[in-house]
């Protein structure tokens, strides 16, 4: 008999997983992420990125069966998907996987638009996101390209795609033969990669580095469609010829895509994010903020900020006068000066009159960016951002402050009340207050619902 490639391997595993079989602190992980993504995306909802996607697809139409985000208006599962997941997106607030891209806010909006339609229960919900975090994150990881790759393209909404059809697909109750079907299918369909000169420049720009929102929908949609018949490519992981060629990278490392299944679960080593930037810049905003409050700096006494760390800081972060919500969450300057006026972290970040106010753009002239060598070689061997700040006085004097793990890393976690407050700070753009406690009181036992489409009344 023929062994099994990696494909089916991640196949049987999804249909196979079992809400009996999740650790507790698995489980309890996955109702964080949730709440997490909710309140992201309810914030999202109030962005102009926001306000154009949900135009747009409330102006579609369709069947009514899932809600969107802030806004109650219920469309068809895949339109929902996209529509929650740009938004949770929107603020590059969303959990990350060691740096290298957002499997939630792709896989959790997917999984509650079907959820929501279906009525499933939330333990079925919880088997979903499971299932999908190990799927996206095993196939994200394992296609890493190497540096000189790396600098000519990079991706990862191309395999958060695969993180959608899978949530979606168990939920749908698909059999093996029509997952793998949907895997093909989303293998397919799955955007182009999009990191990379073409991406991230010239600003300014509404969206760049993370389709997330693509992937939902081609997830959701295949998942659909294989339950109707359509095939795809059952083995479209596997091989020299797989879908680590089509995403456009130089490597694959077929083991560690199915390594431990079952047994080592990757959402576990999720990473919770305490400012509205791209996650890249975080260990260096940590670095900012224990000198400012250790020597109790204020804007005024800075005299010069030098950043040294990996080389995507000079290339892609160091927008000195960013347009756009997304020109400031690349931006290096911008999130240096945001901790340095000490604005609280959040939507206002991007309020028009912090983007515009002349005292953040002199505090941005300030910083340089310099590529640390060490640091490089860290960031591509092991995912990590180290980030070395030094802050020069008006008066002379330096400080000094090294991060090896943001804040939010599972070595440096974040408490579940820091995440709590995190959520409700972000829910209450949207909601009244007593609708953010009872979503909060929902999620934190979604294990005994019986029916999670209730949900959708406390998110608009």
């Amino acid at each position: 008999m023929k062994p099994l490639g990696v494909t089916q391997k991640l196949v049987d595993f999804v249909i196979g997983l079992r809400y009996e079989d999740l650790p507790p602190n698995v489980v309890e992980t996955a109702k964080l992420c949730l709440l997490d993504s909710l309140g992201c995306g309810l914030a999202g909802h109030r962005t102009e990125l926001g306000r154009i996607i949900l135009e747009q697809v409330k102006e579609m139409g369709g069947a009514r069966q899932a809600t969107l985000l802030g806004d109650g208006t219920k469309v068809p599962c895949a339109q929902a998907a996209f529509a929650n997941s740009a938004m949770t997106n929107a603020l590059d607030y969303d959990e990350t996987f060691e740096n290298l891209g957002h499997p939630g806010s792709t896989l959790i909006p997917a999984a509650m638009a079907v959820g929501e339609h279906l009525g499933v229960s939330g333990r079925k919900l919880i088997e979903a996101m499971v299932a999908a975090y190990e799927v996206s994150i095993r196939i994200g990881a394992s296609i890493q390209p190497s540096p000189e790759r790396w600098r000519e393209v990079w991706f990862v909404g191309t395999w958060h795609t695969f993180g959608a059809v899978a949530a979606a697909g168990k939920l749908l109750g698909l059999d093996s033969m029509q997952l793998a079907n949907a895997f093909g299918i989303a293998g397919a369909t799955s955007p182009v990669p999009t990191g990379g000169p073409n991406a991230w420049g010239p600003r300014p720009q509404t969206w760049v580095k993370e389709p997330t929102a693509w992937p939902a929908h081609a997830g959701v949609l295949a998942a659909q469609l294989a339950k109707r018949g359509f095939r795809g490519n059952r083995a479209v992981l596997d091989g020299e010829h797989g879908f680590w060629r089509m995403a456009g990278s130089d490597h694959c490392d077929f083991d560690a895509m199915v390594e431990g299944l079952g047994q080592v679960y990757k959402i576990s080593d999720i990473s919770f994010k305490p400012y509205p930037s791209c996650r890249w810049i975080h260990s260096t905003l940590d670095a900012v903020k224990e000198l400012v409050e250790r020597n109790r700096l204020s804007p005024e006494q800075v005299k010069q900020i030098i950043v040294r760390s990996f080389p995507q800081h000079v290339t892609d972060l160091t927008d000195y006068e960013p347009v756009t919500l997304v020109d400031a969450e690349m931006s290096t300057p911008y999130g240096i000066a945001m901790v340095l006026m000490g604005v609280k972290p959040g939507p206002i970040w991007f309020d028009d009159r912090n983007l515009r106010d002349p005292n953040v753009l002199s505090l941005t002239k300030r910083v340089t960016v310099e590529i640390d060598d060490e640091a490089t070689r860290i960031f591509f061997d092991d995912h990590r951002m180290v980030s070395t700040v030094e802050i020069w006085t008006q008066d002379g004097l330096k400080m000094t402050a090294r991060k090896e793990y943001a804040k939010g890393d599972p070595k440096y976690p974040m408490s579940k009340d820091e995440l709590l407050e995190k959520f409700r700070a972000l829910a209450t753009q949207i909601l009244a207050g007593n609708k953010v406690k009872k979503l909060v009181r929902i999620v934190q036992a979604i294990e005994n619902s019986s029916d999670i489409s209730h949900l959708a009344r406390y998110v608009q």
